[in-house]
């Protein structure tokens, strides 16, 4: 009887396993992925950006002072604050009782005598977030902005 070897009985002879040094993918390729940045004549560094962020900033675009000052209008978080003793009843306020800022209103001034209380009943619009409108009581630290004439303020605690 003669005994069948290979494809003839419908396998493959046994072939050696590749060795595991042929490059990956990202090995071969490396230099796609390594992109060179001249930093206003210093010596080029390379800097590895798989995704190509680098490539989206316009460097030169970065020194002109127009698009400077506008960076820094945008950037610029300078608000106004206005004191917690200074809110009043019916005040549009911003808080994060819920964990996510949500408007309402203030059914009371948080003063209250001499002092200021530290738990405020308001008026919460729920609905923003899915949730029911409703009052409730909520912690002073936790009214973070104030309406004023259109434009939100944050509330000073201190």
């Amino acid at each position: 009887m003669q005994h069948l070897v290979g494809s003839a009985c419908g396998r493959d002879p046994p072939q050696e396993k590749k060795e595991k040094s042929q490059k990956s993918f990202l090995d071969s390729n490396i230099d796609y992925y390594n992109i060179l940045y001249i930093n206003k004549g210093e010596s080029m560094k390379k800097i590895k950006d798989p995704f190509g962020f680098s490539k989206a900033i316009n460097y030169e675009k970065l020194n002109d002072p127009k698009v400077l000052e506008a960076l820094s209008n945008m950037f610029d978080n300078k608000k106004e604050k206005i004191d917690f003793k200074d809110l009043k009843k019916n005040d549009r306020i911003k808080s994060n009782q819920i964990g996510t800022p949500i408007t309402g209103k203030l059914m009371e001034s948080p003063k209250q005598g001499k002092g200021l209380k530290k738990v405020v009943l308001i008026w919460t619009n729920g609905s923003e977030i899915g949730m029911f409108d409703e009052h409730g009581s909520v912690y002073s630290d936790q009214i973070t902005e104030v309406e004023r004439d259109g434009t939100w303020h944050e509330v000073n605690h201190g």
